[in-house]
């Protein structure tokens, strides 16, 4: 009795769904390195700060070369330890693309943190994720296709908070108290969270292969 070979795709041509195992775990990375994204901008401003007055007089551009060297360094240390078994499996066009977003990376973190050398730690996070918008955006547009919900939502959200901000500063300011600012931050992580994990979700239900291969 023949017995029909398992496809990668079903019969309407869509990829399998993920396994639930490897789909939490992806959920819960995404979440972890949100947390963490978020927490690095109070903390670099904490180091930049005391780098300051440790040794007064120096450049933001030193200050800011020092503390990426040392990120950097021991992000590469520990990604050493932790990839040590597969890197002899490593292939020229992955470590070319290492080195482009190490690049890239490693300017847009020296420029970040030079930044906050002059600016508050939640200007600094604000600027960067709008760069979180203009992605799909992006993508929306060179692919010729109208953004989803979701992100003409975050869009919003974002424009509006940015005219309030202007508003605020200019026609009515106003002293800010803790519950404020408690619920402002509190929204904000739920938009982070919100905006990375839709994403997130629709990329643990494709197939690696089909995924990679359309990108």
């Amino acid at each position: 009795m023949p017995v029909a070979s398992p496809s990668r795709k079903d019969e309407v041509g869509r990829a399998p769904a993920a396994e639930p195992s490897w789909h939490s775990r992806a959920c819960l990375w995404l979440l972890f390195g949100t947390l963490v994204w978020g927490l690095s901008f109070p903390l670099l401003k904490v180091i930049a700060l005391a780098q300051q007055r440790l040794v007064p007089g120096a450049s933001s551009w030193f200050l800011a070369s020092l503390t990426v060297c040392v990120r950097f360094a021991a992000a590469a240390l520990a990604l050493f330890c932790w990839c040590l078994p597969t890197l002899g499996r490593l292939t020229r066009s992955e470590i070319w693309h290492g080195l482009g977003l190490g690049v890239f990376g490693g300017a847009g973190m020296f420029l970040q943190v030079d930044g906050l050398m002059y600016t508050a730690a939640s200007t600094s996070a604000f600027l960067t994720q709008m760069t979180c918008l203009l992605i799909p955006l992006w993508v929306a547009l060179q692919h010729r296709r109208f953004p989803s919900l979701m992100v003409l939502a975050s869009v919003g959200i974002v424009l509006a908070t940015l005219v309030t901000a202007v508003i605020n500063a200019t026609v009515m300011p106003a002293s800010p108290s803790v519950p404020i600012v408690a619920i402002a931050i509190l929204i904000s992580i739920l938009v982070g969270v919100a905006a990375g994990m839709a994403p997130a979700l629709r990329g643990a239900r494709l197939d690696p292969v089909e995924a990679l291969r359309h990108e």
